[in-house]
C-alpha cells in the first residue's frame, strides 16, 4: 500500500511538473510576441493573430519570402486593424535570430522618407555612409527597425487618420525592443574608395545568401560564393566624383566567412566558375595577392584576406580595381579590429 500510494504521489509531482513547464514555456513564448495595442485612434486589431514560420511563408507571399529567410527568420506575426469607413492598415512583424539580421531586411530599400518614432535623439549614431533611420515611410508604408524585429506596416489608403494610426504602430514597435548598434560589419566598407568614387549612402546593406545577393547584383544562378546564414556581407555600390555618363558606378562586397578555410575554398570555388577561361597563375594559386580579371570590357577581381574576402565589379581599368580592393582590406581591418 505504501509503495503504491509513493508511486502515485510520485507520478502526481512529476505530471504537475511537466504541466507546469509547460505553462512557463507558454508564457515564455507569449512574453516574447510584441505587444501590439488592441485599439488605436478607432480602428480596432483583429481577434485573430497570424503566425507565418518559414514552413509556411510561401503561402503568404509569393515571391518574397527568400528574401526574408534570406536570412535568420525566426516567425512573422501579422495583425490587422479595421474601422468602419476605412480601408484595412496591415502590421506584419518580423522576428529575427538577431539585430543584424532585422537590420539587414531595412538596408535592402532606403527609399522613403526618414522618420524617428522614438520623439527623442536616443538612437545610437550610425556610420556617414549609412542612413540613421530606423523608419522609413512613403506612400503609406513604414518600415521600422528595432532590435531584433523588423516591421511593416501598411495603410492601404492613405488619409491623415491612417497615417497617424500607422505611425502610432511603428512607435509600439520601436518601444519593445532597445536600440541596436548597425551590424559592425558594415563598417567595413569605407566611404571613399581610389580617392574619388564615393560609397553612395542609399546602396549599402548587410546580408548573407547568395538569393539576397543577386536582387542586388546578379552573379550566378548557383551559390557559386557557398553563402549561407552564417556568413556577412556588405555590399556597397561607388560611383566617381564625376557622375557623367560615361563613368557608371562600381559594385563591391566585402564578404566575412566563418573560417579561413571556409573563405579559402570559396574564393576557389568562385574563380573556376566566374572566371572559366582564365585559370589561376602560377603565382595566384595561393590566393595571396588580388585575382583581377577582364569581363566584358570591364575589370573585375577578389582578394582573400583570412576569413574575409573582398571583391570589386565593373570597374573601368585594372588598376582601379586592384587599389580598391586593397583599400577595403585595410579598411576592414583598421574598422573591425582584424580577424576576431
Amino acid at each position: 500500500m505504501k509503495k503504491a500510494l509513493v508511486f502515485r504521489l510520485s507520478f502526481f509531482c512529476a505530471v504537475t511538473a511537466s504541466i507546469l513547464l509547460f505553462i512557463l514555456a507558454c508564457g515564455k513564448k507569449e512574453e516574447s510576441s510584441l505587444m501590439l495595442p488592441q485599439t488605436l485612434s478607432g480602428w480596432v486589431r483583429s481577434d485573430t493573430l497570424q503566425t507565418v514560420t518559414s514552413g509556411s511563408i510561401f503561402d503568404y507571399m509569393d515571391g518574397a519570402g527568400e528574401l526574408y529567410i534570406g536570412y535568420r527568420f525566426d516567425r512573422l506575426e501579422v495583425s490587422r486593424y479595421r474601422m468602419p469607413g476605412q480601408d484595412e492598415i496591415l502590421a506584419e512583424i518580423y522576428f529575427m535570430k538577431s539585430p543584424d539580421d532585422a537590420f539587414g531586411l531595412l538596408s535592402l530599400d532606403w527609399g522613403g522618407e526618414p522618420v524617428n518614432l522614438c520623439g527623442r535623439d536616443s538612437i545610437p549614431a550610425a556610420p556617414e555612409t549609412i542612413p540613421r533611420a530606423r523608419a522609413l515611410y512613403g506612400a503609406g508604408l513604414l518600415r521600422v527597425w528595432s532590435g531584433d524585429v523588423f516591421a511593416r506596416i501598411m495603410a492601404y489608403r492613405v488619409t491623415p487618420e491612417s497615417k497617424a494610426a500607422v505611425m502610432d504602430l511603428g512607435r509600439a514597435v520601436a518601444r519593445s525592443r532597445e536600440p541596436s548598434p548597425t551590424p559592425a560589419w558594415m563598417h567595413s566598407l569605407p566611404a571613399l574608395l581610389c580617392k574619388s568614387w564615393n560609397l553612395e549612402r542609399d546602396e549599402i546593406r548587410f546580408l548573407r545568401t547568395h538569393l539576397v545577393l543577386n536582387s542586388i547584383y546578379f552573379l550566378s544562378y548557383s551559390n557559386i560564393l557557398e553563402l549561407d546564414l552564417s556568413t556577412e556581407i556588405a555590399a556597397g555600390r561607388y560611383r566617381p566624383g564625376d557622375q557623367s555618363a560615361g563613368n557608371p558606378p562600381v559594385f563591391v562586397f566585402n564578404i566575412r566567412y566563418p573560417s579561413d578555410g571556409r573563405a579559402m575554398k570559396a574564393l576557389s570555388g568562385f574563380h573556376g566558375i566566374y572566371f572559366p577561361e582564365s585559370p589561376l597563375g602560377q603565382d595566384e594559386r595561393d590566393l595571396a595577392g588580388p585575382v583581377l580579371r577582364l569581363v566584358e570590357g570591364k575589370w573585375a577581381g577578389f582578394l582573400l584576406h583570412g576569413r574575409d574576402a573582398a571583391l570589386g565589379f565593373e570597374f573601368p581599368d585594372r588598376k582601379s580595381v586592384e587599389t580598391a580592393l586593397m583599400e577595403i582590406v585595410k579598411h576592414s581591418e583598421h574598422t573591425t579590429g582584424g580577424q576576431p
